[in-house]
């Protein structure tokens, strides 16, 4: 039952991979995740085979079946690294529009939930959710800024604030590294606010959302975070 279960959630996980490469106009890696899908599925059940006994055939379906559970730890590792590309392609996405952001984290959690499932290492896990988490980052930032302002649309300044508040808004922007996608931590965030004497209390309950997601890895008050 567990092998069925292990089987199903594989084949959802690649199917959406390639769905991904293909939207995205990428059917190289398209191809690649579907053969590799189908060799994972294959062998996932393939410990049945020692069922079968008979002279010398027992030892050497034991070792091909090793063999196998080797193959199918390298294709975790292919499975990783191909998440590791599409969370980093759909996180930058959310920076030119597209797709909602409540969509984005949608597929983001089945996407880890789909690595955890098939036995990817957490290890792994955490290093395909890099870019993704960091990318979280920056909409914490983005999000800080408009409630400084007060800003009644999200990527409008905000011209009728205090000049000390726009001045400020400024120089935290001045703090972000897109390039990189570094932005700065929750704790560095609240210490420039709380030095400009520019603390509210919308900016105060977002970076303590912020802060939340750094030690835990999610997103508290969900619906806040996807209007951001």
């Amino acid at each position: 039952m567990k092998n069925v279960w292990i089987t199903a959630t594989a084949s959802i996980f690649m199917v959406g991979l390639a769905v991904m490469f293909g939207l995205l106009g990428k059917p190289t890696e398209m191809g690649l995740i579907i053969a590799a899908g189908a060799i994972a599925i294959s062998f996932l059940n393939i410990d049945r085979i020692q069922r079968f006994k008979g002279a010398g055939f027992e030892a050497e379906m034991r070792q091909a079946v090793e063999n196998v559970h080797a193959t199918v730890d390298q294709l975790r590792v292919l499975a990783a690294a191909s998440a590791e590309s599409t969370l980093t392609t759909l996180m930058a996405g959310n920076f030119f529009d597209g797709t909602t952001l409540e969509t984005r984290l949608d597929l983001h959690d089945r996407l880890i939930h789909s690595l955890e499932e098939i036995g990817v290492q957490p290890t792994k896990i955490a290093e395909a959710d890099h870019r993704w988490r960091k990318g979280v980052g920056l909409i914490y930032h983005r999000g800080v800024r408009h409630f400084l302002e007060g800003r009644t649309k999200k990527l409008n300044i905000n011209s009728q604030a205090d000049s000390s508040i726009l001045t400020t808004s400024k120089d935290f922007q001045n703090l972000l590294r897109f390039e990189t996608w570094q932005a700065p931590s929750s704790q560095e965030m609240r210490e420039f606010i709380s030095t400009r004497n520019a603390m509210n209390s919308e900016v105060d309950q977002l970076l303590e959302d912020y802060a939340h997601f750094e030690r835990t890895s999610q997103i508290r008050r969900r619906e806040v975070f996807v209007a951001l």
